[in-house]
């Protein structure tokens, strides 16, 4: 029987942006380097996705080893790209690159940290987001979040997402002031019941329509893929777009610490 998620495409990143100005996903991020081990380790679960076509974009990094890992892994996937990106900067560099090459054609799996990948199963949520698309064009991305232990006090990170449908409503850091703490977002938040979370960590995998990379192509000043974000939801009635987040219950990651290592 043919595999419902063989549709998906599979966008990977391997990069480390930690030496540069402009950083990477977000402040909150764990960069991927390259550590053959892991690396091997996330194409192989990638490889029983069967997706169609799997990019894998380097970042600062040899040529030869994106050539070597071709030649090891082709012929476990029907098409394979890898796409090496010099002097890049941030992960802006390497979005635009797959965006102008035309490297994905349809709806995407992006990962850009192979720990936390190969550490949750994801193929209910793929198929949840495949859905979504089919009932709600608007929806062009799904963020991945693990449920954390976390002192409020010392967090800044808060998310608000509509309680019944997982809508994100609002994506930003809390600021402090004079030892208050508050937090800048629309009026008609508190219209429609909302939750909001600060115990919430981004695993830096996210389920995309081809529309969520576009946004890369004509913003030069995006360096990290929280511009995107921003920009979608504080455009949302303009450009029609929505994004939309799954989360992980608590302690649900496995091996996490191993694959760190």
């Amino acid at each position: 029987m043919q595999n419902k998620l063989e549709q998906v495409e599979v966008l990977l990143i391997i990069s480390d942006f930690s030496l540069t100005e402009e950083g990477g996903v977000g402040d909150s991020s764990v960069s991927t380097l390259y550590e053959p081990r892991l690396i091997d380790k996330c194409l192989e679960e990638i490889s029983w996705l069967l997706s169609p076509n799997v990019v894998v974009a380097y970042g600062n990094n040899p040529k030869s080893v994106g050539e070597e890992l071709l030649k090891k892994w082709s012929k476990r996937f029907k098409r394979l790209q890898y796409l090496s990106v010099d002097e890049c900067k941030s992960i802006n560099d390497i979005l635009r690159q797959v965006e102008d090459r035309q490297l994905l054609k349809t709806d995407f799996l992006f990962v850009y940290n192979c720990a936390t990948f190969c550490s949750v199963n994801l193929e209910s949520w793929i198929e949840d987001f495949r859905a979504l698309r089919k009932q709600n064009k608007n929806a062009v991305a799904t963020l991945i979040y693990s449920e954390i232990d976390v002192d409020v006090s010392s967090n800044n990170s808060l998310i608000c997402y509509r309680t019944c449908t997982k809508k994100l409503v609002n994506y930003n850091l809390i600021e402090g002031s004079k030892g208050r703490r508050y937090l800048q977002t629309k009026k008609d938040i508190f219209l429609i019941e909302t939750t909001f979370r600060t115990d919430l960590f981004p695993l830096n995998i996210f389920i995309c329509a081809l529309d969520f990379i576009g946004h890369f192509a004509g913003n030069y000043d995006f360096n990290c893929v929280d511009n995107i974000i921003l920009d979608i939801l504080s455009n949302e009635e303009v450009i029609g777009q929505e994004i939309y987040l799954n989360i992980l219950e608590k302690n649900k990651i496995e091996n996490l610490e191993e694959f760190e290592k």
